[in-house]
């Protein structure tokens, strides 16, 4: 484990150098003028008439030929009038009450029955976008099949929503954006992607987990289309606000994730062993999928290793490692903007570290909780819009 642990933790390191050590990827040539794209939006919401206006509002007011948008929101199983906010707003309205757990039947809903287009975009019901998005995408799709565009955390409420959105941040940055540089795949998040209609309804019909994101994902490079991380323009979305909501939606998601692992991990090996590389990377993201797993197992092989006579381990891989789980991403996010040195932002930083290493819990609950399905609608407060700044 020990050796595993410093193995992975050195190849993430790896990559944070080696994507940043190269410029930033120029954009294809695109072989359609952007404003010919087209556009179906799909947004799967479930009790969210606080805060779906916004969003459509946001639609509604693109920088982008409105015939060349069509929007869908799929009101699956609301207790409230989430349905009529939509409609009211001038979005075509899909309502379902079959009870089916996640966004999977939704999905499925939306695309069969929406027109012809270019891609196909989903969003979360609380996500917000600059004016200029829908143009953003279409210059910068280059005629990929799958895109996901970076999200970035609302302005946080309370220190709750700051440590995730800390944490989200870091990720674009430690993991997503040097791997753009480098060619290889991300995974869908939820929010803020796009995916070519034909794959999309082929995909569709086999996703069985309540990730339908990174199941998605894997299923896709499965059949040899990785998707591309683009940070051309970005999506805000909500964290959670409240302690308990966030654990019940962690829970879920190491669910799905552990499902989506026994039903597309051999695969995916099966093909990296074939000689493609970059669904190795994939498949080694959906085994370590955070470094709160490669820094706990590299300070552990840190101790062990100094304090535990007749380690079999070398002292300088495990030194590197831990220079890599500590010293890389302090620098980036520094480089980056995300990490203030002052008391705030290592009192952001600390919770985010607490937060993080609920991950080990939870991952024990959602084992003990493996065939549970139940899904719960998080909390949301509206906000105000501030989305161009």
């Amino acid at each position: 484990m020990q050796i595993a642990a410093v193995g992975f933790s050195l190849y993430q390191a790896a990559i944070t150098l080696a994507g940043y050590s190269r410029p930033r990827r120029a954009p294809l040539p695109s072989s359609n003028e952007p404003r010919s794209t087209t556009f179906g939006i799909v947004i799967c919401a479930r009790n969210e008439a606080s805060v779906i206006g916004d969003l459509l509002a946001d639609l509604k007011n693109q920088d982008y030929p409105a015939s060349q948008v069509h929007v869908t929101v799929v009101a699956h199983n609301c207790t409230d009038n989430t349905a009529e906010v939509a409609a009211c707003a001038g979005a075509r309205v899909i309502a379902l009450d079959n009870y089916t757990v996640g966004k999977v039947g939704p999905l499925r809903a939306a695309v069969a029955s929406m027109p012809a287009s270019d891609y196909v975009g989903v969003f979360d019901a609380d996500a917000r976008i600059p004016s200029d998005y829908l143009r953003s995408v279409a210059e910068n799709a280059d005629n990929r099949p799958a895109l996901q565009f970076e999200t970035i955390s609302a302005r946080p409420a309370n220190e709750l929503e700051a440590a995730y959105g800390f944490g989200r941040a870091s990720r674009n940055a430690l993991w997503w954006k040097p791997r753009s540089r480098l060619g290889l795949g991300t995974t869908l998040t939820g929010s803020g992607f796009f995916v070519r209609p034909e794959l999309i309804r082929d995909i569709l019909p086999q996703l069985q987990t309540g990730t339908e994101d990174l199941e998605m994902t894997a299923r896709l490079a499965m059949a040899g289309t990785l998707v591309s991380w683009v940070d051309s323009t970005r999506a805000t979305v909500e964290e959670p606000a409240r302690l308990g909501p966030s654990i019940n939606q962690r829970s879920r998601w190491v669910r799905g994730h552990m499902g989506a692992i026994r039903r597309t991990w051999p695969h995916l090996v099966a093909r990296a062993a074939k000689g493609d590389l970059r669904v190795l990377d994939l498949a080694i993201f959906m085994i370590v999928p955070t470094r709160v797993l490669t820094r706990t197992g590299v300070m552990a092989a840190l101790v062990i290793r100094f304090l535990v006579p007749g380690s079999s381990i070398a002292a300088g891989p495990i030194v590197l490692a831990a220079l890599g789980e500590t010293v890389i991403p302090v620098a980036v996010c520094a480089k980056a903007g995300i990490l203030e040195f002052n008391r705030h932002g290592a009192r952001i930083a600390l919770e985010h570290g607490v937060l993080g290493c609920l991950w080990f819990p939870i991952g024990l609950w959602s084992l003990v909780t493996a065939r549970r399905v139940s899904w719960s609608a998080v909390p949301r407060q509206a906000r105000g819009a501030e989305v161009d700044s």
